[in-house]
């Protein structure tokens, strides 16, 4: 939080209140008309008709609208022509988890299905958009959804998704082989999971491009300032490069941790970022211990107190 930052938040913070009443204001609506259109269509099967075209359109074009009003972030994508390529050979979206705003990125250009809980079929608003956006609706153990299994699929997580891939009748499969977010410019180790069974796949890579303050969200103090000092800047820029599908050769189908490896090797390349040996394991060992960046962004904090940050010698997820 430098001086400038602080001129910034302050003439910034009107501005930021109007965006969200702004946003408010639009829920309802995208709500209701969502709910229409999925009148008599069941979960975890594909919309049909003029559904799937009306209800695809519909979205992309209020996740422009979120971009733009709620979080004050302007992308720019490049490398569009080749997600037609992806939907003739099928291949499953990949992408680098930067920030909580990716997902809206991707639902504004690409509009993929995903893959949540069982329960989140029932939260307001998030279980109309997931429906909308044919999302994989799977059960959890030793949570909620084992009483809710009416939206879960039944079988192996890791075959229900590849069937879902495979299957001509819904958007691209989109997965983050992270599995959580970090810091800007470095890719965490990549899990095997979307690499399994030898699918090709579409790197995809989004990049944050603001000059003082990145939207990269790792391990902060406190997740709504992290969200204010974001919707606060001036301007937020972002890129969106979409890579040509990789198929895999030979020796990644049948090792799909080299497989994983390659393609994390490719998109680190792209993106100028750094490889950390580390992944979501680490980042839940920060989490249980409670190391985080305090708010100033200049230290790290502990339980037994706080040190300098150091990025070459701490976790760079922190």
């Amino acid at each position: 939080m430098t001086p400038y930052e602080w001129f910034k938040f302050v003439v910034m913070m009107p501005v930021f209140i109007f965006r969200c009443f702004l946003t408010v204001l639009c829920m309802p609506f995208v709500f209701v008309v969502l709910r229409l259109c999925l009148l008599g269509t069941t979960v975890n099967e594909p919309l049909v008709g003029w559904r799937r075209a009306f209800v695809r359109a519909f979205l992309m074009y209020w996740s422009h609208i979120l971009l733009h009003i709620g979080f004050n972030i302007w992308p720019r994508i490049t490398g569009y022509e080749n997600v037609a390529k992806a939907y003739d050979c099928r291949a499953t979206l990949v992408f680098n988890h930067v920030s909580y705003t990716d997902g809206i990125m991707l639902g504004a250009f690409f509009l993929p299905c995903g893959l949540a809980k069982a329960s989140v079929a029932d939260i307001p608003f998030f279980g109309a958009f997931a429906k909308g956006c044919s999302f994989l609706f799977v059960e959890r153990r030793g949570s909620t959804d084992e009483a809710k299994t009416v939206h879960a699929s039944k079988g192996s997580t890791t075959e229900l998704i590849h069937e879902r891939a495979a299957d001509p009748r819904f958007p691209l499969f989109a997965i983050a082989p992270e599995g959580t977010c970090k810091h800007h410019n470095v890719l965490l180790r990549f899990s095997s999971g979307a690499f399994v069974g030898g699918r090709p796949v579409l790197p995809v890579l989004l990049k944050y491009r603001s000059k003082h303050f990145h939207q990269g969200w790792g391990r902060v103090q406190s997740s709504l300032w992290h969200f204010m000092r974001g919707q606060t800047q001036f301007i937020n820029l972002a890129d969106v490069e979409v890579l040509p599908p990789y198929i895999p050769s030979a020796e990644e189908r049948a090792d799909p941790r080299l497989y994983a490896e390659n393609v994390r090797r490719l998109m680190a390349e792209k993106l100028g970022a750094q490889l950390s040996p580390q992944g979501i394991r680490e980042q839940q060992l920060l989490k249980r211990h409670g190391v985080c960046v305090d708010w100033t962004g200049r230290q790290l904090k502990m339980r037994s107190g706080s040190v300098p940050a150091k990025p070459a010698a701490v976790h760079p997820e922190a």
